[in-house]
């Protein structure tokens, strides 16, 4: 199966965002801190209609709220914007020949030929699969450069009989670190509960 076709800065940044995606214990715990911000963050405004100033439990999660969608919305596209100007073998128009054995690619850089088995994860959204050669560097194959489902349902195939995901590990430090912001979250909670109205 031979196709062609040309990534665009936004392609790009869709990769960008289905690598970092969360997955398993770390949506999980995203999920926590995020419900505990959303709590101390309602609680805040709570109190503040009751006339209570309660900035403690405002301002931090307003400010994590504020931080996300800066990151998500200003800054990272602006980043992978400029990535993708400055390395201009992404943009180059490339053809790709999926053969039984391997993944073959070739643009006006160079050429390349990796075997299925060689792919050390991937992943798929609906506008593109993203196929790792480590942890940090990827191959990103937008779903629009094949012409029907069964090619894409031949790729998938492929990737999931000869690629093995690597046993995913999750950072202590993290873990120790989660728990030391939740402990913080539930006990400024606390202590604005226990706190005797004026």
């Amino acid at each position: 199966m031979n196709l062609k076709g040309q990534l665009q800065w936004e392609d790009y940044l869709d990769a960008v965002f289905l690598r970092i995606r969360p997955a398993g214990l770390s949506l999980v715990i995203l999920v926590m801190v995020g419900l505990c911000f959303a709590c101390s963050l309602l609680v805040g405004l709570f109190s503040s209609l009751r006339g209570e100033i309660a900035y403690t439990l405002i301002l931090p999660g307003a400010t994590i709220v504020l931080a996300i969608l800066g990151c998500r919305f200003l800054f990272l596209p602006r980043h992978i914007k400029r990535i993708f100007s400055q390395q201009k073998e992404l943009a180059a128009p490339f053809e790709v020949e999926l053969t039984e054995d391997s993944l073959n690619m070739s643009n006006e850089f160079g050429s390349s030929r990796r075997p299925w088995s060689q792919f050390f994860d991937w992943r798929e959204n609906d506008k593109l699969f993203l196929l790792f050669h480590s942890s940090v560097l990827f191959t990103a194959l937008p779903k629009r450069i094949f012409s029907d489902e069964a090619q894409m349902t031949l790729v998938r195939r492929r990737l999931s009989e000869s690629v093995v995901p690597p046993r995913r590990r999750f950072p202590a430090a993290l873990v120790i670190l989660v728990i030391v912001v939740l402990a913080m979250v539930i006990f400024t909670l606390i202590i604005q509960f226990r706190a005797p109205s004026p």
